[in-house]
């Protein structure tokens, strides 16, 4: 009598589904942790582009309103404690190092994953050398002005001033009252302009809108701050209207008028 050979194929076969189930397992497992990876880097790269955000507006809020020389850029920290070196002479002692982010007010001065940020400084920006600026009178120049614009077609004084400080500053404002008339002529047979300009409350801030072409950035300045830049104001137009909203001039907004056709 032949003596059969036992069957092994239900058992090879149960052996090659439990491989495919931990492979496929596997594969999974890998397909996780690879997204998983990809979405860490990716918040890395958000976070960092976040740190150079504020540091490009605490470096050009430095430029605005420094007392000294409105213009200027600290120097490069070169020790590690986040500090402009005081200067002592026209020049930096380098135009490479660390970002002063205690000097610019700032929270920290390291990326994402803790390195510090490096600083790079053109000599044409650092030190107290009388050489062109960022703030200059060049195509680069830089001017503080409060949110202003033209009227628009059909509107009205009011909707205007609340549509261009959303536009420039992404704040919702509400115009309680009318400071001022202002007429100013840029030069002798040069243009002339009509400002009115309004006090009243923000209510709203949108973050995410970005600012009309040309605004770099937003500052919230007091007289004195504003005084120390008088030289980097866009118009005498913009201390006369501080000044007199100090003083106290208010007119009813009822005395501006639209009539229709």
């Amino acid at each position: 009598m032949k003596r059969r050979l036992p069957m092994r194929a239900g058992q090879s076969g149960v052996a090659l589904v439990a491989l495919l189930a931990l492979i496929i397992l596997a594969a999974s497992y890998a397909f996780y942790r690879s997204a998983e990876l990809g979405d860490s880097r990716q918040e890395q790269r958000d976070s960092a582009l976040r740190r150079l955000a504020q540091a490009k507006e605490a470096l050009i809020t430095y430029a605005v309103i420094d007392a000294t020389r409105p213009g200027r850029l600290p120097c490069p920290d070169l020790v590690g404690n986040g500090v402009s070196p005081l200067l002592a002479r026209d020049d930096c002692d380098a135009y490479g190092g660390w970002l002063p982010w205690k000097t610019l007010d700032l929270p920290d001065g390291s990326d994402s994953q803790g390195s510090t940020l490096y600083y790079h400084l053109s000599p044409l920006f650092g030190g107290d050398r009388s050489t062109p600026v960022l703030n200059s009178e060049t195509a680069t120049s830089l001017r503080l002005n409060q949110p202003a614009g033209h009227l628009e077609q059909g509107e009205s004084l009011v909707q205007a001033v609340i549509r261009e400080t959303r536009e420039e500053s992404a704040w919702t404002f509400e115009p309680q009252a009318l400071v001022g008339i202002y007429r100013w002529q840029t030069y002798a047979g040069g243009p002339t302009y009509l400002r009115f300009c309004f006090s009243g409350i923000c209510t709203h801030h949108d973050p995410s809108q970005p600012l009309d072409t040309g605004i770099r950035c937003l500052h919230w300045l007091d007289r004195d701050a504003m005084q120390a830049a008088r030289a980097k104001l866009r118009s005498p137009l913009v201390m006369r209207c501080v000044d007199d909203y100090l003083a106290g001039r208010r007119y009813p907004l009822d005395l501006l008028c639209d009539l229709s056709l």
